[in-house]
């Protein structure tokens, strides 16, 4: 399936430069072919695109006081294999290196702490997708759907103490379930679909059958309840928060839901500190919506 995605950030510069560092390309690789993007910086500024030790394409600016905008725009096909419906789980001793650390705990995602509640509730399961369906079932049905009630300082150990977060808890809740029972898990963010205007999204991948397949454990929440909240940084550079004065946040639309868009470069294996792994920037901003033409996601 062909789709198109984009997103629009506003700002005013008050310093005399400041460093971006966007996180909002959209990803390639074999489950996801780029066919064409575009940047548009207004100011024109000095640009450069590099990736991630983990993959993630991200784009660079450094930007003179003023008003600055940068509009993106891509056009996606997405090729996601179907869910196989019957998986054994893997032998974790053979599973590649740059896959085996998704098995292990970190700052946002304490497997080691869900190992005995994660081996009680879905231990007994042999089939791993069902496994993993069952994991997101039951984050969907243990938490709150409650935008504002976490931060970026909230790991999955705090939303299952608190019980209740935003698609961003969800998902890194999902994740320490699925590592305590050394499956691979790594938190994805990306174009959600179902929202006016189009929002970013976090979910997760799982590694299955040496392939990773999309999981959405907030995927039963109602499409506009998930207009929560800001991206926060997310990126390792210099910050410019102190130095800017938010303006806009514009995106686009799209008109189906949950499971369904388009991922951005915004892949890492110990989860993201922010909302969204894919809206990430040195600055802040201020949210109003921008129509533009709907396009139905599948991922």
């Amino acid at each position: 399936m062909i789709l198109s995605v984009g997103c629009t950030f506003a700002y005013q510069v008050v310093a005399p430069t400041a460093n971006f560092t966007f996180n909002i390309l959209a990803n390639t690789g074999p489950q996801q072919k780029l066919l064409n993007e575009s940047v548009v910086c207004v100011p024109e500024v000095p640009a450069e695109r590099i990736s991630t030790s983990k993959g993630n394409r991200v784009f660079r600016v450094e930007v003179p006081a003023g008003p600055f905008e940068l509009r993106y725009a891509a056009t996606v096909e997405v090729l996601r294999a179907p869910l196989p419906p019957d998986m054994k789980s893997d032998n974790p001793g053979r599973l590649p290196l740059a896959v085996l650390t998704y098995t292990l705990p970190s700052r946002y995602c304490e497997s080691d702490r869900f190992a005995p509640l994660a081996w009680e509730l879905f231990g007994k399961i042999d089939n791993r997708t069902e496994q993993v369906r069952e994991i997101c079932r039951w984050v969907d049905a243990n938490l709150t759907y409650a935008p504002g009630a976490t931060d970026s300082r909230t790991s999955a150990w705090d939303v299952w103490q608190l019980r209740k977060g935003v698609c961003r808890d969800y998902t890194h809740l999902a994740i320490a379930l699925c590592r305590a029972l050394s499956i691979p898990a790594r938190y994805v963010g990306g174009y959600a679909a179902g929202l006016e205007p189009m929002d970013f999204h976090a979910c997760l991948e799982v590694y299955l059958g040496g392939q990773w397949y999309l999981f959405d454990p907030s995927d039963s929440i109602p499409p506009g309840k998930h207009r929560d909240h800001r991206p926060r940084p997310r990126c390792r550079q210099r910050r410019a928060d102190d130095h800017l004065r938010p303006r806009q946040r514009r995106l686009g639309e799209s008109d189906v839901r949950g499971r369904t868009g388009v991922r951005c470069g915004g892949l890492t294996g110990t989860a993201a500190p922010g909302p969204f792994s894919c809206g990430s920037m040195s600055g802040r901003s201020l949210r109003t919506p921008r129509r533009s033409a709907k396009s139905p996601f599948e991922a």
